[in-house]
Order: structure tokens, then C-alpha cells, then sequence
């Protein structure tokens, strides 16, 4: 899991951003007397990363605590930017003992987590697996891929990393269907058939480059269809295998489309 304050899922684990909350936060106190606002306000950002990390079930005594320290911290804020006031002895000695007590409840509930850790597939890195997929695929694919089939391939890579390898496949075939579709739609209109043989037939009545459709073809009968059946389950190099196949043939797809002016550009 993940503790920078991104959309709540299962990421892989910072572990520096603990750290960095702790440096953030005894630099806001360090502020005192001088009353500096920017580390002051730079231990109120990071408190509210990780208040709004995850839902209110994670880690909730340690957030509750972290609430109220991003309370005071706003509250001084408020009072230095109009020049009214500055943090008090009292205010100080106070805020101190706000820290220590959620550096104290957070060090509680975290020895009762549970960490999951994950291991490269082969050459595919952990981090470009759960974090960073674009980085497995070419640029030029990337900047072509719709939004759907990015979060297919993302889901895939995610499947991979965590040795789900028959979701796997069905999240890296779903993305290069999807592209097919695109590719489809784009010669004919919208499909009538959800058919991986129909999809075929209209690319090579259309015009479509003979490496396209004999990958299309191949993966088809060897993948595809025997993926559908639920005594089909793959292992750690057929998922591997076959991650890397749907890449040469998303290459293929774009590529194809592109030269005939039927890709379209997708924003990051």
C-alpha cells in the first residue's frame, strides 16, 4: 500500500514518505519563535496527504490525532498571515505534545498492518508493473492508446506484479481488443460482432497490413480462445509470454493505424 495521498488502491509501498511527514512536521516546530510559515504549511500539506490516503478505516486513531494537529498548524497559519499573532510558548509546548502522541499512535498502528511485497516478473520491474506501465510500452503506442485500453494494460501489469497471471491475461487481451475495436470502428463503423473473427475478416477486407492480421490471427486461436475456457490458467511465462506478445501486437495495431490515419491521440 501507499502512503502518499494518491487515489486509494493497493500501490507499491513509500517508504520514505513517513519519513518525510516526520521531517515536515519537527520542521514546523523548529519554526518556533520565528514563526516561519512555509514549513509550517509545507507540515499541514503532507498531514493532509496522509489523512486523505486511503478511506477513514486505515489507520484511523493515527489520522484522527493527525487531524488535529493540521488543525492547530492552520490555525497559526491563519494568524501569522494577518500579522496578529505568532505561536505562544503554550501553543508550542502544546503542538510538541500533539506530534509526539501521533508519531506514538502511528507506530502502534502500523505493526498491525499488513505489507504485501512483490517481486520483478523476469525483466519486468515491480515499480514499472504497479506504478508506471507506460514505461513497458513504446512511446508512440502509448500516446495512441485510448483511455480504456490504459487501464486495461495497467490492470494487467498489476495482475503480473502480484503472480495473478491468469487475470493477467485477461486484462492484456481485453487491452489489445479494445485497440482492434478502435482500429474496426474506424474502418467500418461501429462492430455488430463482439468476435475476434469478425474483428480479423475486417481488417484484411479493409486494407490492414498482413503483420497486423497474422498476429491478430495467431493470438486468436492460441491465446484468446483457449484464455475463455475456465480450466485455462496460465503460469508465471506464458503470463510473461504473452504480456510481451500483446505488445508487439499493440505496436503492429498502432503503427498501422497510424500510417492510414486512423490513430488518434490520447492525452496522458
Amino acid at each position: 500500500m501507499r502512503f502518499d495521498g494518491e487515489e486509494n488502491s493497493v500501490r507499491g509501498l513509500d517508504y520514505y514518505f513517513p519519513y518525510s511527514l516526520a521531517v515536515q512536521l519537527h520542521d514546523a516546530l523548529a519554526a518556533y519563535p520565528v514563526g516561519g510559515i512555509f514549513p509550517m504549511s509545507c507540515g499541514s500539506d503532507a498531514l493532509g496527504k496522509f489523512i486523505d490516503v486511503f478511506d477513514e478505516s486505515f489507520l484511523p486513531k493515527s489520522k484522527e490525532k493527525a487531524k488535529g494537529i493540521k488543525a492547530t498548524l492552520d490555525s497559526v497559519i491563519d494568524l501569522l498571515v494577518r500579522s496578529t499573532g505568532k505561536l505562544t510558548v503554550d501553543q508550542h509546548a502544546a503542538l510538541t505534545a500533539e506530534i509526539v502522541e501521533f508519531e506514538e499512535e502511528l507506530q502502534k498502528e502500523c505493526k498491525g498492518l499488513y505489507v504485501l511485497c512483490v517481486q520483478d516478473q523476469r525483466l519486468l520491474s515491480a515499480y514499472v508493473l504497479v506504478e508506471h506501465i507506460e514505461i513497458a510500452v513504446s512511446p508512440k503506442t502509448w500516446k495512441y492508446m485510448s483511455k480504456l485500453a490504459r487501464q486495461e494494460i495497467e490492470e494487467s501489469g498489476k495482475c503480473l506484479a502480484l503472480e495473478r497471471y491468469t487475470a493477467s491475461g485477461f486484462h492484456i487481451l481485453r487491452c489489445l481488443e479494445s485497440v482492434i475495436r478502435e482500429y474496426v470502428t474506424a474502418l467500418v463503423g461501429v462492430p455488430t460482432k463482439r468476435d475476434w473473427g469478425y474483428y480479423l475478416q475486417v481488417l484484411k477486407d479493409n486494407g490492414a497490413r498482413n503483420e497486423v492480421t497474422s498476429i491478430v490471427d495467431n493470438m486468436r486461436q492460441d491465446d484468446r480462445n483457449p484464455l475463455m475456457h475456465p480450466e485455462k490458467f496460465l503460469n508465471m511465462d506464458e503470463a510473461i509470454g504473452l504480456f510481451n506478445l500483446s505488445q508487439t501486437a499493440l505496436d503492429r495495431l498502432v503503427s498501422d493505424m497510424e500510417k492510414r490515419g486512423f490513430a488518434k491521440f490520447f492525452a496522458p
